[in-house]
């Protein structure tokens, strides 16, 4: 049996007390809860969040690549406004 004077983390103040973080800069976005940094600790490293956080190697193919994507989708919706207009 359990005494009625066990130790209730509940009722603990030192583990509910606010740590005040200062903010390093405005411009880095950060997720608005915890479950974004449990996910880079449960899978080992960080996640890039901005071009910037890769590589500079790589930086160029990535943006080609967004720009390739992006004509893509602009010509398929040019594509099927023109095909809808001559039917």
């Amino acid at each position: 049996m359990r005494s009625a004077a066990t130790y209730n983390p509940f009722n603990d103040s030192s583990i509910h007390l606010t740590v005040p973080q200062p903010q390093a800069q405005w411009i880095r976005q950060e997720g608005f809860n915890d479950v974004i940094r449990h996910s880079e600790i449960v899978n080992g490293h960080l996640i890039p969040k901005e071009l910037t956080s890769y590589p500079r190697r790589i930086r160029k193919l990535i943006q080609w690549g967004i720009v390739v994507y992006v004509a893509q989708f602009a010509a398929a919706l040019v594509y099927t406004a023109i095909e809808h207009i001559l039917q």
